[in-house]
C-alpha cells in the first residue's frame, strides 16, 4: 500500500496560488475586458455600423414576400424584403432579406441602410433585418467591461491586502 505525503501549503496563501500570481490574474482579466471591450466597440460603432469596414448605401423596400416557415415549431409565414440600392459607382443592385420575418417589419417603400463590400455588393446585407449580426459585438463589449471592472476590483482588493500585509 502506497503512503500520500501531505504538504502544506506555502505561506501566504493557496498552493500555487500567492500574491503575485492573484495579481497577476487580475491584471489578465483587466487585459482581456480591455481587449474584448475595444473589439467590440469598434466592431458595433465603427466602419459601417454592424458590418465592419463596409460601405453604406440607403436602399428602400421594392418587394415583399411571403413564405410558409420552414423552422420546425413555428407555424404560420414569413416575410421577406427585396431592397434596391446604388453602389457608389452608381450600379442599382437589388438584395433579399434572407432571414424572414413573421409580421411585416419592413413596409414596401420604406427607405433602409444597406452595408455592402464594394467588391461583392450582392451579398449586402439590409440594415435593421439582421438583429444577431449586432448582438455578438454588443455581448462582446459588455462582457468585457465586467471583465475590466471586475479585474480592477480585484486588483484594488489585493493591493490593499498587500499594503496591510507590509504594514505590519
Amino acid at each position: 500500500m502506497g503512503m500520500i505525503i501531505l504538504q502544506e501549503p506555502p505561506k501566504g496563501g493557496q498552493a500555487g496560488f500567492g500574491r503575485a500570481g492573484r495579481l497577476g490574474w487580475a491584471v489578465a482579466a483587466m487585459v482581456f475586458g480591455m481587449l474584448l471591450l475595444n473589439h467590440g466597440c469598434s466592431r458595433y460603432f465603427g466602419g459601417g455600423g454592424h458590418v465592419f469596414g463596409a460601405e453604406v448605401a440607403q436602399g428602400e423596400v421594392v418587394a415583399t414576400k411571403s413564405r410558409p416557415s420552414t423552422s420546425g415549431r413555428r407555424r404560420g409565414m414569413v416575410i421577406e424584403a427585396t431592397v434596391e440600392f446604388a453602389t457608389a459607382d452608381g450600379r442599382r443592385i437589388r438584395v433579399e432579406d434572407k432571414t424572414g420575418h413573421t409580421g411585416s417589419l419592413h413596409p414596401k417603400g420604406e427607405r433602409l441602410p444597406v452595408y455592402y463590400d464594394p467588391a461583392n455588393p450582392e451579398a449586402a446585407l439590409i440594415g435593421g433585418t439582421a438583429p444577431f449580426t449586432v448582438t455578438p459585438y454588443l455581448f462582446e463589449g459588455v462582457a468585457g467591461l465586467v471583465l475590466l471592472v471586475a479585474g480592477g476590483v480585484l486588483l484594488i482588493i489585493l493591493t490593499g491586502r498587500i499594503r496591510r500585509a507590509r504594514q505590519r
